[in-house]
């Protein structure tokens, strides 16, 4: 059995420390121990996607563990990669990032949830060929940003870390690139119409 504590961590955080898990479980159970029940339903649809049986046990009003059953052989899925993320070749899509926020209404949470996001995106099993940045998203690649890191990784498995020139020279931020590279709205135009796109 492989326990993984996950109380206190926010969403998508008990899904995707889950999720390492099974990729190293094999014919082991993975027990996730959570404090809510979003994380408890999240976990259900996990192991549904998966085909694994899962049980759920209510240890307090508020501590659950989501016990999910381990196979006599790793599905495909998981099996492929238990190394760290790497962009497959067969990747078609790419992300589009116009704001350093993600939806409107509160700024703190709007930029909780683009650092959850970039985070989360660097855990898919596939990985977009390039994540394009615009407009006000250009400040995420630049000094400072709080999502550099997950960027970092993300640029290593292969992924192409774009930043908008003009957008860059508007905000006066061109001398403050962190990472990944200057693109025009020619190739942002080009890889539109090339690519699913998608968009936080």
């Amino acid at each position: 059995m492989i326990l993984v504590e996950a109380e206190g961590l926010a969403c998508p955080f008990p899904v995707i420390e889950a999720k390492k898990a099974l990729r190293k479980s094999g014919s082991e159970d993975v027990v996730v121990r959570v404090d809510n029940e979003a994380a408890v339903g999240n976990l259900k649809r996990l192991a549904d996607s998966m085909q694994r049986d899962y049980l759920v046990t209510e240890l307090s009003a508020t501590v659950f563990e989501v016990t999910i059953k381990g196979e006599t052989a790793e599905p495909a899925e998981l099996a492929k990669d238990a190394s760290p993320v790497s962009a497959q070749a067969d990747s078609e899509y790419i992300v589009q990032i116009s704001h350093k926020l993600m939806g409107a209404g509160n700024d703190e949470l709007g930029a909780v949830l683009m650092k959850s996001f970039i985070y989360s995106l660097s855990e898919q099993d596939r990985l977009p060929l390039a994540i394009v940045f615009y407009n006000t998203g250009v400040e995420l690649t630049c000094q400072g940003s709080p999502v550099l890191e997950d960027l970092k990784t993300l640029e290593k498995a292969g992924v192409s870390i774009l930043s908008c020139g003009l957008c860059l020279d508007f905000l006066g931020l061109k001398e403050k690139l962190a990472i990944g590279e200057i693109t025009n709205m020619y190739r942002i135009a080009e890889l539109i119409r090339t690519y699913r796109t998608a968009r936080p």
